[in-house]
């Protein structure tokens, strides 16, 4: 296989940088209303966390997927976050002009520090609002936390971040060259996610949106758009290193007794009902829509063919879907 393969390293390689240029231009057309740029930053991160874990999704699709569903968390995040930022600024600025000698340089450089504690937690923060659902109050606390844990990391992703904007200041003839960086910062930051983000996970998680490597050249187009919607929508993970169960109501002797006893006189499915699969299982949650359309599911016709076929293919993803 030649260094420019299709399928080689270098290509590959390239072809995710590409998609991740295109990706930024569209989270910074998103976030000029200013308003908005968390929720774009979600949703860039999102995008860029699948295509680094060889992931096949719609950059367009994707990104508005999770720009719609994690805007009102990311907004909430952002606004205070900006504010802070306004508000170091300010302190730095002020102490040159009203300050002298040491006081001066020890303001600036309390700014300068928090300015930079702040930009680590956003850069771990923005990337695990994508993956994992959960609170404010969790978000910051593990914010707080990957930033210690991780210093190095956010150092060599502040660099990428004002390296462009100081070689267009002081080298304009590589300006070119400056609008390069962001998605190498996109890359860096998404690829660290990802390994940091591992150990989080719970114990035998499977990522229902991984890339299949089997493929099935009979597959009808209704399963093919199934699989499609499920790579798309990648589940957050609810709560760091935690899963949410739903088990079902444990029912009495009294309501088995009755249950089995209508299904043997109605069409005499008594056997197959009580011998059926049992609906008690772990579900990693996306959102309460999520939680709703998998509920409905459960109780589907489609369900039950979409099983069969997992069973035929010997599937291990589940990728149930209410059909919409």
């Amino acid at each position: 296989m030649g260094i420019f393969s299709p399928e080689g390293k270098l290509m590959t390689s390239l072809n995710r940088y590409v998609d991740v240029f295109f990706l930024n231009l569209l989270a910074l057309a998103v976030s000029l209303p200013i308003i908005t740029a968390g929720a774009a930053i979600t949703a860039k991160y999102y995008v860029s966390m699948k295509l680094v874990q060889g992931h096949d999704v719609k950059l367009i699709r994707g990104f508005f997927h999770s720009f719609k569903e994690n805007f009102k968390q990311a907004t909430m995040i952002w606004i205070p976050s900006l504010a802070l930022f306004a508000l170091l600024t300010f302190d730095f600025f002020a102490a040159g002009r009203l300050l002298t000698g040491l006081p001066m340089r020890g303001l600036q450089a309390f700014s300068l520090l928090m300015a930079f504690f702040l930009f680590g937690c956003l850069l771990f923060g923005f990337p695990m609002l994508a993956r994992f659902e959960l609170t404010n109050r969790n978000w910051i606390k593990n914010s707080f936390a990957l930033m210690g844990l991780h210093f190095i990391t956010a150092f060599l992703g502040l660099i990428l971040f004002v390296a462009p904007f100081l070689l267009a200041y002081f080298l304009p003839q590589f300006a070119v060259v400056a609008m390069l960086i962001p998605s190498l910062l996109t890359l860096f930051v998404a690829d660290r996610c990802v390994v940091f983000f591992q150990p989080l996970m719970p114990e035998g998680y499977v990522d229902p949106a991984a890339p299949i490597l089997d493929e099935f050249p009979d597959e009808d187009a209704s399963f093919a758009h199934m699989r499609e919607e499920a790579e798309m929508r990648w589940p957050p993970v609810s709560g760091v290193g935690k899963v949410y169960r739903e088990k079902k109501p444990a029912e009495s002797d009294a309501d088995r007794d009755q249950g089995l006893a209508r299904a043997s006189a109605g069409d005499g499915r008594a056997t197959q009902t009580a011998q059926g699969p049992s609906r008690d299982q772990d579900l990693v949650r996306a959102s309460a829509e999520d939680e709703a359309d998998l509920a409905r599911a459960l109780d589907s016709s489609e369900a039950r063919r979409i099983a069969e076929k997992e069973r035929m293919w010997a599937d291990p993803h589940d990728f149930l879907s209410s059909g919409r």
